[in-house]
């Protein structure tokens, strides 16, 4: 569900989400497309495909590699970085809800609870 809603308020699927997320935890100066592909559990060509729907969207972009000319590296945008934000907003917000409506149920309550509390220490 959460999915969807990336997609329909946003216009980004989930894989050119985890993608963007991916690029906005790294390296600034970029990640090579085998390690982008590692990162979400892809293939490269996967991965490439991702990251050309987001450079053609205006959220990331490809350089040459500053250690390795001959290479290119795929880096987060501005506006990607912005985008990124704006979605984690949404899923905070989406599940600060179902967690809301979770601890109302008394099957659910108990459970809701510990996970607020966080870790226990032993």
């Amino acid at each position: 569900m959460l999915d969807r809603k990336v997609e329909q308020e946003f216009g980004l699927g989930m894989t050119d989400f985890l993608a963007l997320k991916a690029l906005c935890g790294k390296d600034p100066s970029g990640l090579r497309m085998r390690e982008l592909a590692s990162l979400l559990g892809l293939n490269q060509s996967s991965a490439t495909r991702a990251a050309g729907r987001l450079e053609r969207d205006g959220l990331a972009e490809r350089v040459a590699d500053p250690e390795d000319g001959r290479g290119v590296v795929v880096r987060v945008t501005p506006e990607g970085r912005e985008l990124t934000a704006e979605i984690a907003r949404l899923f905070s917000r989406e599940v600060s809800t179902a967690l809301d409506a979770a601890a109302l149920d008394r099957r659910t309550a108990s459970v809701v609870a510990r996970l607020l509390q966080g870790p226990q220490e032993h």
